[in-house]
């Protein structure tokens, strides 16, 4: 089934206004279908593809994120950027394909000299704490599926698990976070407890 848009929904998810649309449908740039009362109506996929065709694809997304990092962009306005690609994307699980090809880029832009630990490791942190505020601002359902998230002994990393974490929040699953490393035992009694 197709979806359907309204000019304001359009338009939110292009980040423009609707009278922008407009110009563009006028212009023959943006096709639509009109309904019986006059009302322009675009197909999400159309939208989609018009987002990606004109410069507002993934990787823009990317360098839009990663600008922000290393500019040493404020926690607010970060978790502002990520909202905006969640509203242009739709979901949560499409942004965290874009939140880690951000964290990659990161560390290729270290690898090669572009930013030093200390920027890497700033901006690390400035994204993880962007990306808790946007997972808080997630209800979790009081009876819904239950996930464990923890790091295994030896792993240290926990961006991932973040990702995990706001995709299931919004596929109203319950989390509990565990977070750094923990012995499998202690995972194992954790498990036996939820």
């Amino acid at each position: 089934m197709t979806e359907l848009l309204t000019a304001p929904e359009a338009a939110r998810l292009l980040g423009v206004n609707a009278t922008t649309i407009k110009r563009w449908v006028d212009q023959g740039r943006l096709p639509c279908a009109v309904t019986p009362g006059g009302h322009r109506r675009f197909e999400r996929r159309e939208i989609e593809r018009f987002f990606q065709a004109h410069g507002g694809g993934p990787q823009d997304m990317v360098s839009r994120l990663l600008e922000r990092l290393l500019t040493g962009g404020d926690v607010h306005s970060l978790q502002s950027l990520m909202l905006d690609v969640r509203s242009k994307l739709g979901a949560w699980w499409r942004v965290a394909d874009v939140l880690g090809a951000t964290m990659a880029e990161l560390g290729r832009q270290w690898e090669r000299g572009n930013c030093t630990i200390f920027q890497e490791h700033e901006a690390t942190q400035l994204f993880q704490q962007a990306l808790w505020g946007c997972i808080a601002a997630l209800p979790s359902p009081p009876d819904g599926p239950l996930c464990l998230l923890s790091a295994v002994e030896g792993d240290n990393h926990t961006l991932g698990l973040s990702l995990a974490n706001i995709c299931l929040r919004e596929a109203n699953w319950r989390s509990r976070w565990f977070g750094s490393p923990m012995p499998t035992s202690v995972l194992a009694e954790a498990v036996e407890h939820y």
